[in-house]
């Protein structure tokens, strides 16, 4: 088959030399050559199309990545917001419910201690009524601080009772007959507290001792 083909060749150029013509030979070589030469240019356009797939697969991951993260924050913050706008609305809610308490305490305070002040100006018998209202304003004040305690809590869970909210619930007033008897036993030291906490007070000259009636009062 070698010989036959080499023979098959020479044949061929000495034909192509005399008739000046290409042979089928040399047409089918020159095909498959071509072919080939075609062949080896799919193959490298193939492999730069499987790297550019690749590439492009790669970012579609990296995208797909991003998109799910996306998703997942705006999920949250649309729960966050729809948390937050809840508390607002609680929030306010409260605010409004315990501003009309605190009002409507406070009016009710003013009116009680305008009521009470010619009472507490009768001599001797205004202790039962200054004892009487100022424990009324003492307990408004408490109920007052326990709601701001409570408007503060709808604001932050951990918030707790302060030292000062359980100092002012629980004081304990005197009675009317120990008023009467620091009034009577040192009335310049009864007076010089009391401005020590209303300095707005006319300045007076309170003496050490007062002479009182000796008269029998309902506390003695």
């Amino acid at each position: 088959m070698v010989f036959s083909a080499g023979i098959y060749s020479a044949a061929s150029s000495i034909l192509e030399t005399v008739s000046g013509r290409t042979s089928v030979a040399r047409l089918q070589s020159d095909r498959i050559t071509k072919l080939n030469r075609k062949l080896e240019d799919q193959r490298l356009i193939n492999t730069r199309y499987k790297r550019h797939l690749e590439k492009n697969r790669k970012k579609i991951g990296e995208l797909r990545t991003v998109i799910r993260h996306e998703r997942h924050f705006k999920s949250t913050a649309i729960s966050q917001l729809g948390d937050t706008q809840d508390k607002l609305e609680k929030l306010e809610t409260n605010a409004s419910r315990i501003s009309t308490k605190v009002i409507k305490r406070s009016r009710r305070t003013a009116t009680r201690e305008i009521a009470v002040m010619p009472s507490e100006a009768i001599p001797m018998l205004g202790t039962a009524a200054i004892v009487g209202s100022t424990a009324l304003e003492i307990h408004d004040l408490c109920q007052t601080m326990k709601d701001m305690a409570e408007l503060r809590r709808a604001t932050n869970d951990a918030q707790k009772a302060s030292t000062e909210d359980l100092t002012v619930c629980s004081i304990t007033l005197p009675s009317s007959a120990e008023l009467w008897a620091t009034a009577y036993s040192a009335p310049k030291d009864a007076w010089d507290r009391m401005r020590i906490h209303i300095p707005d007070l006319d300045d007076f000259s309170m003496p050490e001792s007062i002479s009182w009636p000796d008269w029998e009062w309902p506390w003695n």
